[in-house]
C-alpha cells in the first residue's frame, strides 16, 4: 500500500510541475523588477527568464522522478 501512495504521490508532482514552476518563476520575476526599483529592469524580460528558468527546473524534476520510478 505504500508503494501505491508514492506512485500517486509521483504522479501528482509530475503532473503539477510543468505547470507550476513556470509560473512560479514568473512570478520571482516580478518580484525580482520590484525589489529594484532604481534599475531599469524591463518586467517582460526578468518575467521571461523566470518563466523560462521554472520550465528548465520543471523538466529536471520530472526528469528525476521519472528516473526513481
Amino acid at each position: 500500500m505504500a508503494k501505491t501512495t508514492k506512485q500517486l504521490l509521483s504522479q501528482k508532482i509530475v503532473s503539477f510541475a510543468p505547470f507550476a514552476l513556470p509560473v512560479l518563476g514568473g512570478v520571482l520575476g516580478v518580484v525580482y523588477v520590484n525589489l529594484t526599483p532604481k534599475e531599469f529592469n524591463n518586467p517582460v524580460l526578468w518575467i521571461g527568464i523566470g518563466a523560462i528558468a521554472g520550465w528548465l527546473v520543471s523538466r529536471i524534476v520530472v526528469n528525476l522522478i521519472g528516473r526513481v520510478r
